[in-house]
């Protein structure tokens, strides 16, 4: 317990820090700023899911279940993968001197979010539920969650592979960047 809140305190004030930082910017909700902002909701979201577990009681509960799987992967790939995203989208003007396609980098930012959220929205869920973690398999009550949970992950996969070839296609024949590309 004592050890969460250390981490969660600070993490706190990390994501007042992050929001002070954004206010008076001049923000365009490009692709890179909406990864931006996404990170920033699932970092304090993940981080929520983690204070709530410090409590005592709440941590017996949930020990061993799927709330501990979710919580954990939902700041480990959800909040890291959007900071990737943001970093490779806003940098890669930078890199190569073309444009991405903000088209389909804005599709791929919708399904990758539905993707993100859903699956370990289902994976806390599961955990609320009661589904022990560590079992190679799951009585029938779990199932339409894990299904959902499922093809969450390969909506993830989808956007992933968007993105790829959204940088690809836009490296090889994108409009050429002159200047800043973030005027």
């Amino acid at each position: 317990m004592a050890m969460t809140l250390a981490i969660a305190v600070p993490s706190g004030v990390k994501v007042f820090n992050w929001l002070g930082t954004m206010i008076g910017g001049r923000i365009s909700l490009k692709v890179p700023m909406k990864y931006a902002i996404a990170f920033i909701s699932t970092f304090f979201f993940a981080g929520a899911t983690g204070v709530f577990q410090a409590a005592i009681p709440v941590d017996y509960l949930f020990h061993d279940t799927y709330w501990v799987v979710g919580h954990l992967h939902l700041m480990l790939l959800g909040a890291s993968t959007q900071a990737i995203f943001a970093a490779l989208y806003f940098y890669f003007p930078y890199m190569t001197g073309r444009r991405y396609s903000e088209r389909w980098g804005n599709i791929q930012f919708v399904i990758t979010e539905v993707g993100i959220y859903l699956l370990f929205i289902m994976m806390l869920d599961l955990g609320l539920q009661g589904m022990p973690r560590r079992w190679y398999t799951y009585p029938i009550q779990y199932a339409t969650p894990n299904l959902l949970a499922s093809i969450s992950g390969f909506l993830i996969g989808i956007g992933v592979l968007m993105m790829m070839l959204n940088l690809v296609f836009s490296w090889l024949r994108g409009p050429i960047v002159t200047g800043d590309p973030w005027p």
